[in-house]
């Protein structure tokens, strides 16, 4: 939180925070959980001191967005959610349907 607070002091900062699922184990899937086992978790935490630290207050300062992108098979039920829970709470969120390419 202590963290949180001192970012938010500095009034250049803005913050993106991926949120693709609010499922437990579709969100694993989707990060190196093998690097950081607990992500899914530490994710849920820091949104919720980045709130409270006030990155979300003003709506004439967006200071605080989430990014819901990918948006694939695993997820698409999710991303309205997403974006009207995030919406209600004066967070803008990018919901972007992509594709994977490469190998």
């Amino acid at each position: 939180m202590e963290f949180c607070e001192k970012l938010y002091a500095y009034p250049g900062v803005s913050l993106f925070l991926s949120v693709t699922s609010t499922d437990k184990e579709t969100e694993t899937k989707r990060i190196d959980s093998v690097k950081i086992p607990d992500l899914f978790d530490v994710r849920n935490k820091a949104l919720e001191n980045i709130v409270e630290a006030g990155f979300n207050k003003n709506p004439f300062d967006q200071r605080l967005m989430l990014i819901c992108t990918p948006v694939l098979n695993d997820n698409i039920d999710e991303a309205a959610e997403i974006y009207e829970w995030a919406i209600k709470r004066n967070m803008p969120v990018i919901v972007a349907p992509t594709m994977v390419s490469g190998k």
